[in-house]
């Protein structure tokens, strides 16, 4: 029988030797310590946050090229 260990992010018995665990798809380093997967997350806030900002604009734009149109 195979050595076993435990995943150090869901807990799940996976092989020793494992370098992925097979349950929750994260990568484990030879330590048995989580490994960060990204920094802290607000890259992607931000990106999210400029997404909408330009949306915004450009559906202000728009709104205020269509204006003149609608009253004649």
């Amino acid at each position: 029988m195979e050595e076993t260990k435990k995943c150090p992010y869901c807990g799940e018995e996976i092989l020793a030797v494992a370098k992925k665990c097979r349950y929750c798809c994260n990568w484990i380093d030879g330590t048995n310590q989580p490994v960060s997967r990204q920094s802290n997350g607000k890259s992607g806030t931000k990106i999210t946050i400029m997404v909408v900002a330009i949306i915004l604009i450009v559906l202000l734009a728009l709104l205020f090229l269509a204006a003149p149109m609608l009253y004649n």
